[in-house]
């Protein structure tokens, strides 16, 4: 993590969001590690807006399409999630509503998984640079490889059995 700055500031906010005692600033925190993780402005240079001229990192669309891709979302349940969680956010930080506690524990839950795939794909392609990290996850191979579904699916809050028969699928339906 110490070689990847953009690993270890997303790693650094999700450990603070366990050691906050308000879960709206530890479900906040969660957003910003993902931001610091999958955000446009990591990876790539973003487009300029011909009118104003100002940068467009389109964060919404960036971060959900990029964490699902790294879960292998096949029906984009998880893209339509993080989208409505980011809104959440959004109202939280603008409106000042109150962010539900399963909420927050739910986008813990896709914060863990998509630190640990990274992890594996950085093991994987024995890089610790974050531009090669990112350029994998979004790759036409990525999708395929089993080793990245079989360690995906060992992270599922699933039962060994129901475990055993993703893992079959996915090496028999590949």
């Amino acid at each position: 993590a110490s070689n990847n700055k953009y690993f270890k500031n997303a790693l650094s906010m999700y450990h603070a969001s366990f050691s906050v005692s308000d879960h709206n600033a530890g479900f906040t925190l969660l957003i910003i590690a993902l931001e610091a993780l999958l955000s446009l402005s990591t990876y790539a240079k973003p487009e300029t807006c011909e009118t104003c001229n100002q940068k467009k990192y389109a964060i919404t669309a960036t971060i959900s399409q990029n964490v699902s891709l790294i879960l292998l979302d096949k029906d984009d349940t998880i893209l339509t999630r993080i989208k409505k969680l980011y809104e959440v956010r959004s109202k939280f930080v603008h409106n000042g509503i109150e962010i539900a506690k399963q909420d927050e524990q739910e986008l813990q839950e896709y914060v863990r998984k998509v630190l640990l795939m990274y992890w594996c794909i950085s093991m994987y392609k024995s890089t610790q640079e974050h531009k090669k990290i990112i350029a994998e996850l979004q790759s036409a191979d990525y999708k395929d490889n089993l080793m990245y579904k079989t360690f995906l699916t060992g992270l599922d809050n699933t039962s060994f059995e129901e475990k055993h028969t993703k893992m079959l699928q996915d090496i028999f339906f590949q």
